[in-house]
């Protein structure tokens, strides 16, 4: 890519009243670098370690814990307790059954 002060001209919009617009070489090559590092910056951010848990209380009074996909996880804080219960069996059947199990990246 050369560096020369040639200049493009754009195509003209279809609304009236507007007039062809000119870019030179350097203002695509700044908008192209520009577009490259906001491109890396997304996928530095899809590379980041999981993305932190959210717990709020509902108007019906539930506990929801968003973060862990597109919708948030609901249950009563009752619900809740008794998982917390058995947290020990439950990860213990997680690790029996890791082959039948489906994982989401995060």
């Amino acid at each position: 890519m050369g560096g020369g002060a040639e200049a493009i001209a754009a195509k003209p919009r279809r609304s009236k009243g507007m007039s062809t617009t000119t870019i030179s070489n350097d203002q695509l090559y700044a908008m192209i670098k520009k577009l490259q590092e906001e491109n890396a910056q997304l996928k530095a951010d899809l590379a980041k370690p999981k993305q932190r848990l959210v717990f709020k209380v509902s108007e019906k009074g539930a506990l929801s814990i968003y973060g862990m996909g597109r919708f948030p996880i609901t249950a009563y804080a009752s619900q809740w307790e008794r998982i917390l219960e058995v947290k020990e069996e439950l990860e213990a059947f997680i690790k029996a059954n890791q082959a039948g199990l489906a994982r989401k990246a995060d």
